[in-house]
């Protein structure tokens, strides 16, 4: 089971913010509250908002903890999960495999940044792409997708290949100036590729599959 919710973020009152803040639990206030500017306190309270929200529609109300790396975590084991915030989106995945999952906004972008975290084929796919800021964002979210599911941290993005096998990738383009990915080792996108490769589709050795609708349950949030 793989289930993805999305959600935006907006500016709240002083209030606002206030009775949002007091509905999160402890671990999620501590975050909050490690966040130095107010965009970045507003979203990482959307998005341990969001969390819980996603794990009650699942039936589950334990309050999430971290681990040592940042990763969010249930003590019970009873699912994994993944979260991420960029610019005035928030998004989270639920699985009952190891998972991650990342937004990004497009946004411009210095050349240097691939030149020093890309792989060959991604920054061959980067030269090529027609808009260069949107295949940036969607390959920095499938890279950050990819380290958050291993739990290697930020500092191994260099490393991270989004064309390695046994690596499988969902990502969505909800048309709103973002880039969504979710990637995973097993589950639901690699029965997906199965499935697709059995109905003759096109899916490159990573898995890498887009726009394909009702395999991964996606919920809009706070809409």
């Amino acid at each position: 089971m793989t289930k993805v919710f999305f959600a935006k973020t907006r500016t709240l009152t002083g209030e606002e913010f206030e009775k949002a803040f007091a509905a999160a639990d402890g671990e999620r206030q501590k975050k909050v509250l490690m966040k130095k500017s107010p965009d970045g306190r507003i979203s990482s309270l959307f998005g341990g908002l969001l969390l819980t929200a996603a794990l009650q529609r699942a039936g589950i109300f334990e309050e999430v903890c971290f681990d040592k790396r940042g990763k969010p975590i249930l003590k019970s084991g009873m699912l994994y999960l993944s979260l991420s915030h960029s610019g005035k989106r928030v998004m989270c995945a639920l699985s009952d495999g190891e998972i991650g999952c990342d937004c990004q906004k497009q946004v411009p972008f210095s050349k240097k940044i691939p030149e020093k975290y890309f792989t060959e084929n991604e920054k061959a796919r980067l030269e090529t792409a027609e808009d260069k800021e949107g295949e940036f964002a969607r390959i920095w979210a499938a890279k950050e997708s990819f380290v958050k599911m291993t739990g290697r941290g930020l500092s191994k993005l260099s490393a991270a290949d989004t064309d390695a096998k046994g690596v499988f990738f969902k990502e969505y383009d909800l048309f709103d100036g973002y880039k969504y990915a979710v990637g995973e080792q097993d589950g639901d996108l690699r029965q997906l590729v199965k499935e697709l490769k059995e109905n003759g589709s096109q899916a490159d050795h990573s898995g890498r599959v887009e726009d394909v609708r009702g395999v991964v349950l996606v919920h809009e949030l706070h809409e």
